[in-house]
């Protein structure tokens, strides 16, 4: 009977690693936009994006449920474009004690990793190996990547540069009009 469990996936990414990082650190509100068959809201609620300490909220769903959840920013580490989140309140604490998720982008020569890392603890040993989860996390990933694809001369310290390449290849790839001025004017 085990009860503690941890999942990992990798996933190959075309286009600029920091933006990837930049998107779950410090602009996760845009996801909605982007993924919205997926992520329905990301709110904030306690101190401020990409500082540990943050309390953020999450709607999304999962296995055609609509879901909530609250978590907290546990870990960022911008060198190793990692991100902690670890969920406290919602449906997740009713079937797992202990529930982290962490992405970590990673450059191995000329390709680019998203790791996702799913830490757990069930409640007791009927609840299932959060494998939908891990799932949902990879989907997500593989949706952004046509929409992040983008050149490594948009990935500089200038984060403006970086939207607004983003954003043409949202446009270009694609993307219907709406959802594309929708997301310009979030950002």
């Amino acid at each position: 009977m085990v009860l503690k469990g941890k999942l990992i996936s990798e996933t190959e990414i075309k286009g600029c690693k920091d933006l990837f990082h930049e998107m779950f650190c410090e602009k996760p509100h845009h996801l909605p936009n982007l993924v919205p068959q997926t992520i329905q809201a990301v709110d904030l609620h306690e101190r401020d994006w990409s500082t540990v300490g943050s309390v953020v909220n999450w709607n999304y769903t999962i296995e055609g449920d609509e879901k909530v959840v609250k978590v907290i920013i546990d870990e960022i580490n911008k060198e190793k474009r990692l991100v902690t989140f670890k969920a406290f309140e919602g449906h997740l604490i009713e079937e797992y004690k202990a529930f982290k998720a962490t992405i970590h982008i990673e450059n191995e020569g000329d390709i680019n990793l998203v790791i996702w890392t799913i830490e757990y603890g069930k409640q007791n040993e009927d609840i299932p190996e959060p494998f939908s989860y891990l799932q949902l996390a990879t989907n997500i990933t593989k949706m952004l990547t046509p929409i992040m694809s983008t050149s490594n001369i948009l990935c500089s310290s200038d984060s403006s540069n970086i939207w607004t390449g983003m954003c043409v290849r949202f446009f270009n790839s694609n993307v219907f009009l709406e959802k594309f001025i929708t997301s310009v004017l979030c950002f």
